[in-house]
């Protein structure tokens, strides 16, 4: 009884370091679902001190699925104040604050709180959810991975809740996979899949995830077992996914394109319809079955399917096939990019903002639009092949060193030296370029008459933006 009050006494100290220090606190200290939270951020010491708008990106979760809520702060004084209501279903926040690229998250921890019962205690799936960020989804919103911090609140959750052990098992195997390898990492999951068995009525889904840790682990044997446990409960899903690998394992083209086609007509709805309908165009276009390609798409059409059209242009373009083609194809994909970005055609991520999901599909276009450039550039056209590149470094921000990289090369080569200089000069004040956009910069700077031996402190300081940012993001 004892031991029992010490633990509980210990998850409430490990719930106040969580809502209290210095840079982050919330009122109440104790939240229960339905109540309204002040967050209190103050931002000293830190690399948003001196931001003059800050918002807080708040990953709500229930259990280990978590979507994001954006929450603007008000100054009050030194800090920064703003209010989250979690839901019914919600059990637990992971926060990070920005202003505007510029993220600060706690040395990657992030700041969290958990929802509360009446007695003060973190409710069912808290901790899991917690352990869930650290482990499983943390790291695509920027989240450091920290599996063996996840580990333990995993087992403090089960402590607490020990009929909580079914619902953590797969994060827990996930985590397991990520802390341990070689001989102690099958050990490990082994024991827990078999204790898992003990479990009365294994669902289809419990028993499919069992069959792929028992794949992680090479046991080839019991995997096949349990996928076929739970085909034998979910007929439909058993199938699906059974020739789902069997398009995905299959060598020969013509084969792979006879299953990619079925399994489109029979499961157009299918999660990975998009996959398999991509895959299959790409094999016609490697053939160059250029009505099958356009066939498909047209049948199945998905929002990034211009990534299809650029994969074969950019094909067509590396191996000097059918130029002409390749600038069919670019021009396809520019467009469906374009209209992804006017009028979206696919369903917003549930932990981004709507800002980054413009910026997302803005990227993209950019992407198309270098693709576009670099066949232009081929086919001579250098005059149109510069207007592309100066919208693929618009759209993506000046932040692929790559694309920088390539219209600093259109941007030498152009009859209007001065425009020129002064655009690479914004370009190299990014930071996001390499030597060789530097050897441009100093051909460009010499070739206006200026004296070589005076370039290295011209280059300081155009370059001084780009360090000065770094400066900041390092702090």
């Amino acid at each position: 009884m004892k031991s029992r009050l010490l633990l509980v006494f210990f998850l409430v100290v490990t719930t106040w370091a969580q809502a209290q220090n210095s840079t982050f606190t919330i009122k109440p200290t104790n939240p229960q679902a339905g109540q309204e939270v002040n967050i209190i951020y103050n931002p000293a010491g830190t690399v948003l001190a001196s931001a003059s708008a800050i918002t807080a990106l708040a990953y709500v979760y229930d259990g280990s699925v978590p979507r994001m809520q954006e929450i603007k702060l008000h100054k009050v004084g030194n800090n920064w104040q703003g209010w989250i209501t979690p839901g019914a279903t919600i059990d637990g926040v992971l926060i990070q604050f920005r202003a505007e690229d510029v993220y600060e998250n706690n040395g990657g921890r992030g700041y969290s709180f958990f929802i509360h019962t009446a007695k003060k205690q973190p409710v069912p799936d808290a901790l899991h959810g917690l352990a869930a960020a650290y482990i499983e989804w943390g790291p695509t919103v920027g989240i450091n991975p920290d599996p063996s911090k996840g580990l333990q609140l995993i087992e403090q959750e089960v402590t607490q809740y020990p009929h909580q052990a079914r619902a953590v098992i797969k994060t827990k195997l996930t985590g397991l996979s990520a802390v341990h390898d070689g001989e102690e990492r099958k050990q490990r999951i082994a024991a827990e899949l078999e204790a898992f068995t003990q479990y009365k009525g294994l669902s289809g889904k419990e028993l499919r995830m069992m069959a792929n840790f028992y794949s992680v682990i090479n046991n080839p044997e019991k995997a096949a077992d349990y996928n076929s446990r739970a085909k034998i409960l979910d007929p439909k899903v058993g199938t699906e996914n059974e020739r789902l690998d069997f398009f995905n394992q299959e060598k020969n083209p013509d084969k792979r394109i006879a299953l990619g086609l079925a399994f489109a007509k029979d499961y157009p709805i299918h999660p990975e319809v998009s996959n398999v309908v991509a895959a299959t165009a790409g094999i016609y276009a490697k053939k160059q079955k250029w009505v099958e390609f356009e066939n498909i798409l047209k049948q199945y059409p998905f929002p990034n399917m211009y990534e299809v059209y650029l994969a074969a242009a950019q094909s067509l373009h590396d191996t000097g096939q059918n130029t002409a083609k390749a600038k069919e194809l670019a021009w396809k994909a520019y467009q469906l990019a374009m209209n992804e970005v006017n009028e979206p055609t696919g369903a917003k991520d549930n932990l981004i903002t709507n800002a980054d999901w413009t910026i997302k599909r803005e990227y993209a276009l950019g992407e198309v639009a270098n693709v576009c450039a670099a066949i232009l550039i081929k086919e001579g056209d250098k005059a149109t092949a510069t207007k592309y590149m100066a919208k693929a470094y618009q759209y993506t921000r000046g932040l692929n060193s790559s694309i920088n990289e390539r219209y600093v090369q259109v941007l030498a080569a152009s009859p209007n030296k001065i425009e020129a200089q002064k655009t690479i000069e914004s370009i190299v004040a990014t930071g996001n370029t390499n030597s060789k956009v530097k050897q441009l910069l100093k051909d460009l700077y010499v070739s206006s008459g200026n004296n070589a031996s005076s370039f290295d402190a011209y280059w300081t300081k155009v370059e001084a933006p780009a360090r000065e940012k770094m400066k900041t993001a390092l702090q």
